[in-house]
């Protein structure tokens, strides 16, 4: 057994190995998410939450780590909280038993249960990261309703524009080219492009497919992930709305590291990570050298342009008066508002927006049909 388990170790070293190698080339594995998928923020949520619960009423870690992974679904994941309970019995650390499942859990998981665990705190650091998870989820879940009903429609939309001028407009062809006279130049139009769509459909959809596997393809390597992050600052009406969601996870994972007891550069480290974004990230990593140069936070993170005049003020304020963390979370807070508030209105006018959109389509196809039909009348 112990034989088995030392292979499957080096196994899991080698590719480690390899996937390091090929990340340094500008590459990321194809197959890395299927084989080590990262737990959603409602699944480290609902374990962070169990096991607060259970040590601040006294229970061992390792019989907290048992319920959670009884009460998990899924195998893999059960089978990750077995093996860090088995190692935590075994004699390792709680912080120690997560980082090596560290393809499962991020990093500001683990290290907020490494300062729980340096304080002695660490029931307090679980709820914190419950609080935290709690917020992300929310975030995330308020930004997938807001665009669940306009994607929707938008594929309704493509499918309807493809169904009538692949299949329905193309029947008319024949019948308006009898009548003999001269067709309007919007009917002949829309016969035109249901030609098309009637001898190329298949092109069109095959087209659709290639776009979409070069850009999954593009977002493996770096160049094409940093390009992706990068155009989201520049399109316009989406990037304030960007810079919002950034900032509400920026100041939210700062501050909760903070208010644990991490090192601020490794916060600030572990905050832009968060955010998902390879510029931003950039950017907060040039403030971290600053900061070591001798400036304020404050002063860092204005240079590097990212930051609104509030959040400045709010961490400025919070170096003034020793109280960061706290106003990190209010600016996260307000953020989060503001990012639900946007939502919604940007719901309630996408959804008629849109709907409008697809009458109009739908109405110049008809249009099209009647004007001949119109014209043929006047002539009996």
């Amino acid at each position: 057994m112990l034989e088995s388990r030392g292979k499957q170790q080096s196994s899991h070293n080698t590719a480690g190995r390899v996937i390091s190698k090929w990340k340094k080339i500008g590459y990321t594995p194809i197959f890395l998410p299927l084989f080590r998928p990262r737990l959603k923020s409602s699944q480290l949520m609902d374990i962070s939450t169990r096991l607060a619960a259970m040590t601040e009423a006294g229970l061992p870690v390792t019989a907290s780590l048992r319920f959670v992974s009884h009460e998990a679904r899924g195998h893999g994941l059960k089978k990750v909280l077995e093996t860090i309970a088995a190692q935590v019995e075994a004699g390792i650390s709680l912080s120690a038993a997560f980082r090596q499942q560290n393809h499962v859990f991020p990093t500001i998981f683990i290290r907020m249960i490494q300062a729980g665990e340096n304080s002695g705190k660490l029931d307090v650091a679980l709820q914190r990261l419950s609080v935290h998870f709690e917020k992300q989820h929310n975030l995330e879940q308020n930004i997938k309703s807001a665009t669940a009903y306009p994607k929707i429609i938008a594929g309704v939309l493509v499918l309807v524009v493809l169904f009538l001028f692949s299949f329905v407009v193309p029947r008319f062809e024949s019948v308006f080219f009898g009548m003999g006279a001269e067709l309007p130049l919007l009917t002949r139009t829309v016969l035109f492009l249901g030609q098309i769509g009637a001898d190329h459909w298949h092109l069109f959809i095959l087209s659709l497919i290639l776009l979409f596997l070069a850009y999954r393809l593009a977002l493996k390597t770096e160049k094409g992930i940093y390009a992706k992050d990068r155009l989201f600052f520049f399109i316009p009406y989406v990037n304030g709305f960007y810079r919002k969601t950034l900032m509400a996870k920026f100041c939210r994972t700062l501050g909760t590291m903070l208010s644990s007891g991490v090192d601020l550069l490794l916060a600030l480290e572990l905050a832009g990570q968060v955010t998902d974004n390879r510029e931003f990230e950039m950017k907060i990593a040039q403030s971290k050298k600053w900061i070591v140069q001798g400036s304020s936070v404050a002063d860092a993170l204005a240079r590097t342009d990212c930051f609104p005049p509030m959040v400045l003020g709010l961490v400025h304020t919070g170096e003034q008066t020793g109280t960061l963390e706290t106003l990190l979370g209010k600016s996260a807070s307000f953020y989060e508002q503001d990012v639900e508030h946007t939502l919604n209105r940007l719901g309630t006018i996408l959804e008629p927006a849109l709907i409008l959109f697809m009458a109009i389509i739908v109405g110049l196809v008809v249009i099209s049909v009647l004007l001949p039909m119109f014209e043929l009348f006047t002539y009996i």
